[in-house]
């Protein structure tokens, strides 16, 4: 990935610098360097009125014409500026190990899901929402999982926010769609993934990790019910959460596994 400095939002330059004087050094290597108001290389910063704090995606070259190669871009929202200082750094962080993990040891889930979002079958939006929500949440807990083994004193600032929502609400990202039958056992295997791979995460916290094990156990018991007596789907989905949730954060290397099971499973389920 090609360094290309440009930077927007420079209204909020001293903010963005001061968030990435926080998390630097970083423990991994994605070639970022700051300078005036500041201008962070791969990394374009863009403006976004979506009501995430901030989001990371990847895009061609075409549209960078002075670049090389692919680009990262970190949208920085307002909902973003209205956060403290420590909380602001933290989801920055959590934003370069994303294009860390996109362009490096997830890079196959990546490209798989840029692949679907190319043509979403008339009619099968929800469908395709749920879909899309298990093909990345590897990512998700990926990222997760890694600033919380590698940056231990942001756990507070970012882990205890409004990231908590992510683990314990049953939609988690999701708007609607959970009352299809069809496809009921997927939306609670969504909150089950969620569900363990939060244990890891919140391990500092006994009152989230209790609340964790009591979704654990719930979202268990209703995807066998669910799964209306079909032990071998109920193995399968359990395999493939089992895998999303144990993937390796530590190795650098490109994982050949794609985590597009559950995915497919959703897409042919109607």
């Amino acid at each position: 990935m090609n360094v290309i400095h440009r930077v927007f939002r420079e209204d909020h330059g001293d903010e963005i610098a001061r968030a990435w004087s926080l998390i630097h050094p970083l423990p991994f290597d994605v070639p970022v360097e700051i300078q005036d108001r500041p201008q962070l290389g791969p990394v374009i910063l863009d403006r976004s009125d979506a009501t995430a704090q901030a989001h990371v995606s990847t895009v061609p070259r075409e549209a960078f014409p002075e670049s090389d190669g692919e680009i990262g871009v970190i949208r920085i929202t307002d909902h973003w500026t209205l956060r403290g200082e420590r909380e602001r750094a933290a989801v920055l962080l959590h934003e370069l190990i994303h294009l860390r993990l996109f362009t490096g040891r997830l890079r196959a889930n990546h490209d798989a899901m840029k692949a679907t979002r190319r043509d979403i079958p008339p009619g099968r939006e929800v469908q395709y929402d749920l879909a899309d929500q298990l093909g990345q949440c590897v990512q998700e807990i990926a990222c997760d999982r890694y600033a919380a083994l590698r940056y231990p004193s942001f756990r507070g600032p970012y882990f205890d926010g409004e990231r908590r929502g992510y683990y314990l609400q049953r939609d988690g990202y999701l708007v609607g769609g959970g009352e299809i039958p069809q496809l009921a056992a997927f939306f609670t295997l969504y909150g089950l993934i969620r569900a363990e791979a939060g244990l890891r995460v919140y391990e500092h916290d006994a009152g989230v990790v209790a609340e964790l094990a009591r979704l654990r156990e719930r979202y268990r018991d209703e995807l066998r019910r669910d799964c209306g007596g079909d032990d071998p789907l109920f193995a399968r989905l359990c395999a493939a959460k089992d895998a999303i949730i144990n993937v390796d954060v530590e190795r650098s290397d490109r994982d050949e596994n794609d985590y597009m099971e559950l995915f497919r499973y959703v897409m042919m389920s109607l």
